[in-house]
């Protein structure tokens, strides 16, 4: 039994591997996307409607950061090399603008 349990954790960090490897330096276009569509819903009053979008900002905020790290600590030379990429101001940027929406809902 103890073989298949190593066997489960190895195919697993395969998968956890390959999925650091295939999200590209502007994936945080997605968290810039829905927080500017989230943030227009606010203002043009759809207080209720504009927290699907938020919440979707949010949980892709949060994953991307955890396979940042991951890729941080499984392939340093890629992520030193990304950073330098423009696209990788995407999360900088995704992060003002997850940043302005919890504003207004009164965060901060």
């Amino acid at each position: 039994m103890r073989s298949r349990t190593t066997g489960d954790q190895a195919g697993i960090a395969v998968a956890a591997a390959r999925v650091i490897e295939t999200i590209p330096p502007g994936a945080g276009a997605v968290v810039m996307g829905t927080g500017i569509v989230s943030i227009d819903l606010f203002l043009s009053g759809a207080r209720s409607l504009s927290l699907v979008p938020l919440l979707v900002a949010t949980i892709a905020w949060a994953l991307l950061g955890i396979l940042l790290a991951g890729r941080l600590l499984w392939d340093r030379p890629r992520f030193q090399r990304e950073a330098t990429l423009p696209a990788a101001l995407t999360g900088v940027a995704g992060t003002a603008v997850l940043g302005t929406r919890l504003t207004l809902l009164g965060w901060g």
